[in-house]
């Protein structure tokens, strides 16, 4: 029907982009909360963004962190 599951691999603690040759930390966790349920903040090193990242079980997303007037939160 479906075929077997695939495994996702599990976002670690520092998420990596490869430049050349040269590998570069890109996202950093500054925060985490839950086990099962968890939230947590990662901040992108090269432009201040902040993301949410959500995971319940085996659902999760990641997406902007918004101020109340809807505009991404950006760490200087």
């Amino acid at each position: 029907m479906y075929g077997p599951a695939k495994k996702i691999p599990a976002l670690m603690e520092t998420a990596w982009e490869l430049k050349g040759d040269i590998r570069m930390n890109r996202f950093k966790k500054i925060y985490s909360q839950g086990t099962i349920d968890v939230i947590e903040i990662w901040v992108d090193t090269e432009t201040g963004v902040n993301y949410v990242f959500r995971k319940n079980g085996y659902a999760g997303g990641f997406t902007p962190l918004l101020d109340k007037e809807g505009k991404p939160v950006v760490t200087p």
